[in-house]
């Protein structure tokens, strides 16, 4: 397990070894994403490596060249120190996540860096990020449903009537307005976790109070849902 401080120290470390490698993240144990993307990478020419739990289902892959691993337990800065290493090891051209909580926390190193992280390794890292997730102004709107809807609408895409809602009453009243059955969508999930179909009042009120903070960083937008 490498000393935090140190790992983050050494963060900013040499020139791209290879300009088409990745170093892929995951923490989710059981997700097969990561086990399933380096495969199509190295189809595409890149050469892959992965940073996952010891557990991980995604290190039983054969695809990645090289492997790191994070421990079982772990706070935010351990975690940072790990990746940071990893960074310093390998020197790849991107990072990438493989599940929705490792970009979240990508996300946050660069646009709410946790306080007393070594600058220097906030700013080595916040390059690498942003060459592989794009501009940050944008990340909020790209992981929370309640603004990507609006963007989505402004670009002419096709969405389903509805609207972002503050609270149970007003999940309620829109309800409503649309006239059943509508659909409550947390703000913030994937693969359909949390999404409800409802048929009565009872049953808006019932998804509003089942709708969960998300793991890791994802500010608010005010929002917490959808009611489509």
């Amino acid at each position: 397990t490498p000393d935090p401080a140190s790992a983050q120290s050494a963060a900013a470390g040499p020139a791209l070894a290879n300009p088409r490698s990745v170093l892929l993240v995951t923490l989710n144990v059981e997700g097969v994403a990561a086990a399933r993307m380096p495969r199509e990478l190295q189809r595409a020419g890149i050469e892959v490596s992965l940073l996952a739990p010891r557990n991980a289902v995604a290190l039983e892959s054969r695809y990645p060249t090289r492997k790191a691993f994070l421990p079982d337990r772990q706070n935010q800065y351990e975690w940072i120190a790990h990746v940071a290493t990893a960074v310093r090891a390998i020197a790849p051209a991107w990072i990438l996540p493989a599940d929705d909580v490792a970009l979240r926390q990508l996300m946050q190193l660069v646009c709410a860096p946790p306080p007393n992280l070594v600058p220097e390794v906030q700013r080595e890292l916040a390059v690498l990020i942003q060459r592989s997730l794009g501009d940050p102004a944008h990340y909020l709107d790209s992981i929370d449903k309640t603004l990507l809807m609006p963007i989505a609408r402004r670009l002419g895409v096709g969405v389903p009537d509805g609207d972002a809602v503050a609270s149970e009453d007003d999940a309620v009243r829109l309800a409503a307005k649309l006239g059943y059955p509508v659909i409550v969508r947390p703000a913030h999930g994937n693969a359909g976790r949390g999404v409800a179909r409802c048929d009565s009042e009872s049953e808006v009120r019932e998804a509003m109070r089942a709708v969960r903070a998300p793991m890791g960083w994802a500010p608010s937008s005010g929002c917490p849902a959808l009611v489509q």
